[in-house]
């Protein structure tokens, strides 16, 4: 249980750290429209669970690669909180609290630092939710319809694709 704690504050994590590095604004209609585009690799018109997972690795591969400044294999909170801020001057916005908390949870070993394999697997577990969650019709793709409207629609299903409370 403690581990599935660990990945969703794993992902809250991510989720901020993503969002800084997005400029903390939401994308415009057509930059969601193009990021659909990129997304549908096989042109059929919609997303795939697979497109959308090998996007979210890659995302996660690099998002590792900035986190892991010292080519380690792995990076600490104080790291989390230094690439936080500096994203937060890039877009000329106050620098963010700490991340430390959000760290620990990332850090399922309990040995002061995130390893790839630890970010890897909490980043497979919230792109597997996000799919499941953007996914309204339940069909195993997304439409251009279901991913354009993600960011202001709530799920229209509440069945086996949603999950309990972590407590």
């Amino acid at each position: 249980m403690s581990r599935s704690i660990g990945f969703l504050q794993l992902a809250v994590a991510m989720t901020i750290i993503f969002a800084a590095g997005a400029a903390g604004a939401q994308m415009s209609g057509p930059d969601r429209q193009a990021r659909f585009d990129a997304l549908d690799t096989d042109y059929d018109g919609r997303v795939s669970h697979d497109e959308f997972v090998s996007d979210a690795k890659a995302r996660a591969e690099r998002l590792f690669g900035r986190l892991d400044t010292h080519g380690d294999g792995y990076f600490t909170g104080d790291q989390v909180d230094k690439a936080r801020k500096d994203a937060a001057e890039r877009r000329g916005g106050a620098p963010p609290r700490g991340a430390q908390p959000r760290f620990q949870g990332m850090d399922a070993s309990r040995d002061g630092k995130v390893s790839h394999d630890e970010f890897m697997s909490g980043s497979a577990v919230q792109a597997e939710r996000r799919f499941r969650r953007m996914d309204v019709n339940g069909d195993g793709y997304l439409s251009r319809e279901e991913f354009l409207g993600a960011r202001t629609q709530k799920p229209k299903r509440l069945d086996d694709r949603s999950e309990p409370p972590v407590r």
